[in-house]
Formats: C-alpha cells, sequence, structure tokens
C-alpha cells in the first residue's frame, strides 16, 4: 500500500506532501536525494529505491518527482502507473501540471488525492467520476468561494457514475414475497494412489445467496438511484444515461507517438521505439457504440486498453469497439518495440550532418546541419539540438543561419533552438546550419570522444510507426455525426540522440 506521497520540483525542495497511513517524515526523502546526486540526468534516477525500512517508487515528469514511499513490496509498474494517473487527473483539472499550479489549487489537489487514494490503495482514477465528485477550479467559483468563505469543492450528491454507499443494492426494490435463498457449494480435489489410499486432498468452499428483503438503505434521490440501477444492469457504468449534446455531435481522436531513437555516426539506426496513445474526445448523445479499425493493427501487440473496451473483438478481429465516455479520455496506449518496427523501415524524419573537431592547442570547430528527411511535404516544428560539451570546452562561438543559440559555460551545455523546418528546403543553401570555434582549456587532454546531440521535434499528422485509423462507424443511434483524426509525432527531451 502507499503511505506516503511527496511531490518535489527541479531544485530539490519539497513543496507539498500528502499521507494515507502514517506520517513519515521528510527525511526519508534523503534517499532519493542521494540517488539523484548520483545520476547525470533527471531522469536516469532510479524508479524504485530501497531503504532500510521502505521502499521509495518515483516518476519524473514536467520537472516535477512524484515519490511515493511504501512500507511493503508492491508490484512497481502498479505504483508507477498510478503516479502517472494522477498526474493525468492533475491536467486534465488545471491544464498543466506544474509547481505553481499545484500551489493555486492546494485544497484540490488535496481533495483529489483523498477521493483517489482509500487506505493506500487506488479507489476513483477516472476523470469523468472525479469531475462530478470535485468540481474543476474556475474564476466564477473562485470568487464565490472568497464571497461565502466556503472552501470546499466537493459536491454534496455522489456522482451517478459513482456507486453509493451500498453499491450492491439500488433502491426502491419491492417483491410480493421476501425471501432468502442460500446456496452452499464445495469443490474436491484429490489424488488417490493405486492402493486406494488419499496421497492430497483439499475442499474449497463458498456460498452465495439470493437476498430479496426489501430494505431501503441507499441515500441517494429517486433519480440517482433511478440512473444508477439502470447503469448497473447495462454495465456500461463510465456513461450516463440520457446524454444529450444540442450543439454539436462529434468524434475526434489525436493519435500521439512518441519516438526513442539512437543513431549512429553514419546515420544508421541502433535502436529505435515508439510509443503511443490514441486520446479521444467524443461528445455523441444518447447510447452509441463505436467500432474503430486500422490498416494495420498487427503492429499492436503490447497494448493497454481503456475499461470500456470489448477485449474479445479486439483479439478475435482486431477491431476496437466500445461504448465510450462523454469527454476527453485515453482509449488505448501501445508501445512498439525495436523487432516490431523493423528497424530498416523506420523513416526517422530530420537528419543532422555533423563536424565535430578537438584540436591539439586550445581550439575546435564545429559545425552541424539539419534537414527534413521523408517528412511526406510536412513541416518539423519545435526543432532543437541539444548538446552536453566536454569539461574541457571554456566557450563556443557560434553563429547560426536560423534560430537561437546558447551555450551555458557552467553546465557545458548547448542549445540550439531552430523553430521551423520547411519540407520544401531543397537547397543546401537554405539549411539551417551552425558553425564556429570552440575555445578549449589550455593544458588539458583533448576528449576522448565527441559529444551526443540530443534532437527534440514535433511533426504534425504523421505516425510514424505506420498506424493509421481506417474508419469509425457508429451504431445504435440515427444521426451522423462529425469525425475527425489528428497524428502527432513528437520526441521527448534525450530520447532522440545522435552520436558525432
Amino acid at each position: 500500500m502507499i503511505h506516503s506521497l511527496f511531490i518535489i520540483n527541479g531544485s530539490g525542495d519539497v513543496f507539498m506532501e500528502k499521507h494515507w497511513k502514517t506520517v513519515i517524515g521528510k527525511s526519508i526523502c534523503d534517499y532519493f536525494f542521494e540517488a539523484q546526486s548520483k545520476c547525470a540526468n533527471s531522469e536516469d534516477v532510479p524508479p524504485v529505491i530501497a531503504t532500510p525500512h521502505h521502499y521509495l517508487v518515483n516518476i519524473f515528469r514536467n520537472n516535477l518527482y512524484f515519490v511515493a514511499v511504501l512500507t511493503n513490496e508492491l508490484a512497481p509498474l502498479f505504483v508507477i502507473e498510478f503516479l502517472h494517473r494522477i498526474m493525468d487527473v492533475f491536467e486534465n483539472y488545471f491544464g498543466e501540471c506544474t509547481e505553481t499550479s499545484l500551489k493555486d489549487n492546494y485544497v484540490i489537489v488535496y481533495e483529489l488525492l483523498d477521493e483517489m487514494l482509500d487506505s493506500g490503495l487506488p479507489l476513483a482514477t477516472e476523470t469523468n467520476i472525479l469531475k462530478e465528485l470535485i468540481k474543476p477550479p474556475n474564476v466564477l467559483r473562485k470568487v464565490t468561494d472568497i464571497i461565502t468563505g466556503d472552501s470546499t469543492n466537493i459536491s454534496d450528491k455522489l456522482p451517478s457514475s459513482q456507486l453509493s454507499n451500498i453499491p450492491w443494492r439500488p433502491m426502491g426494490i419491492k417483491y410480493t414475497n421476501n425471501e432468502a435463498y442460500f446456496d452452499l457449494i464445495e469443490e474436491i480435489d484429490a489424488i488417490i494412489d493405486r492402493n486406494g489410499v488419499t496421497v492430497m486432498c483439499e475442499i474449497q468452499g463458498y456460498y452465495r445467496n439470493l437476498n430479496l428483503n426489501n430494505k431501503n438503505n441507499v441515500i441517494m434521490s429517486p433519480e440517482s438511484a433511478k440512473d444508477l440501477s439502470s447503469r448497473m444492469i447495462s454495465g456500461v457504468t463510465w456513461r450516463k444515461m440520457g446524454i444529450v449534446h444540442r450543439a454539436t455531435n462529434e468524434i475526434l481522436l489525436d493519435v500521439i507517438e512518441t519516438l526513442d531513437a539512437i543513431v549512429d555516426q553514419r546515420g544508421m539506426i541502433i535502436t529505435a521505439e515508439v510509443s503511443g496513445v490514441i486520446d479521444c474526445c467524443i461528445k455523441l448523445s444518447g447510447m452509441p457504440d463505436l467500432t474503430l479499425s486500422f490498416i494495420n493493427p498487427r503492429l499492436l501487440d503490447d497494448v493497454s486498453f481503456h475499461p470500456c473496451v470489448r477485449l474479445k473483438k479486439w483479439e478475435g478481429e482486431r477491431v476496437l469497439s466500445f461504448i465510450p465516455p462523454d469527454g476527453n479520455f485515453r482509449l488505448i496506449s501501445y508501445h512498439i518495440g525495436s523487432q516490431k518496427c523493423q528497424l530498416d523501415a523506420i523513416s526517422i524524419p530530420i537528419y543532422v550532418k555533423h563536424n565535430i573537431q578537438f584540436r591539439e592547442g586550445s581550439s575546435g570547430r564545429f559545425e552541424l546541419t539539419v534537414g527534413p528527411k521523408q517528412t511526406m511535404g510536412k513541416t518539423l516544428e519545435a526543432v532543437v539540438i541539444e548538446c552536453s560539451m566536454p569539461k574541457s570546452v571554456l566557450n563556443c562561438t557560434l553563429t547560426p543561419t536560423q534560430g537561437k543559440c546558447t551555450f551555458d559555460p557552467v553546465k557545458k551545455i548547448l542549445v540550439w533552438d531552430i523553430g521551423k523546418i520547411e519540407s520544401n528546403t531543397q537547397a543546401a543553401a537554405r539549411l539551417p546550419s551552425l558553425r564556429g570555434n570552440i575555445v578549449l582549456a589550455t593544458g588539458q587532454p583533448l576528449p576522448e570522444s565527441n559529444p551526443i546531440l540530443n534532437v527534440r521535434f514535433t511533426l504534425n499528422q504523421i505516425a510514424i510507426s505506420g498506424i493509421r485509423v481506417q474508419r469509425v462507424d457508429m451504431h445504435g443511434e440515427k444521426y451522423k455525426p462529425f469525425k475527425g483524426v489528428k497524428y502527432i509525432t513528437t520526441v521527448k527531451n534525450g530520447r532522440f540522440q545522435i552520436r558525432t
């Protein structure tokens, strides 16, 4: 079970903490800071840190560390997934999950953590359910709270998507005969040898009952009880009954892929992996039943689905069949590894020509040229190249033909913010380039190897793995909704490396 959660900013300050069981002092974070000091990059901190009496499970995202404290062994992926879910909920509520946004919404943050975890175990993690229970912040509500002095954001009514304090029994049940039946069932597992002697014998038993006593103990309005009962019977607990969108009915899909790759000096791909998600914004009236098919679904092996997806349909036909929640939700997460990607078939949409030389004495030469490659006519956006220089480099005098170049002489980090690279940039003279000299410290040996280039970029309307949505069909409703699919390929900081 998760006992405590500490949120740490990039400067190493614990600015928020939450305890569900016993209070654990901040000194437990010293083990985390010790492991962090041994890592060159923020993302290299081990996700699981063992201490004499606790386990620390952490994630790094948006320049924040979320550190969960466990007192006993627990599946680490379970905790990591839950921490990511917490950050997803914060981003959905506040627009972004940063130190400033969390400090501005202290009350809502603690209310959400109370609802998402109960006695150290996850309880409610669906955003749609939480928004019915805890109202999202807005300017009008903040002004009203200041005037009235009411700082709570918890709704007075139970959310219709969440079951009541007696979830197994709806309100208003009436029978002519009130009766109860019990079935006591036992299963025996045994092994008997040739002589008739029992070698092993086990009995597993359970009982089930059909209790039809007419008692009304659910504290809910008749309307909520009726809606809850119908949804319990249908099994679609993530969607309200009778939803009506008068302005528009639409299905919007965002296919977002993140590329992790290492390219050697010759431009050959050493390793490449693609992590992708399909985020949906679905606003449909009634109770629609959707099917989504892909052009090449066999690429999707390592997948994680929203609970609304019917697994048997996917396993048998490779088609996503589901009744969607109303609003924003993540339909599927997938990971395509190096073997599945077929390295030779991956089209890296950018190339970098490099010439980095460290000469005897106190000087060197640094030249980079960047260009688009197989972008299918799309524009590369937010292109940034970052290079960690050796410690012997004192300064860099570089001139870019496009964008802005900065060098931090303390951290020895060179950043070239290029911006956009148009796909029709054919002439070599028009390609973005960076050229200049490097100043080395005198008396120190030359660096043993050239630095590694970390490249970041965003490419719209292309999924680099080759995943394409073939069609989206709706059943159960007669109107025709608007449909839209958007593809985005992006690279996180430090995930796309080019060795020089």
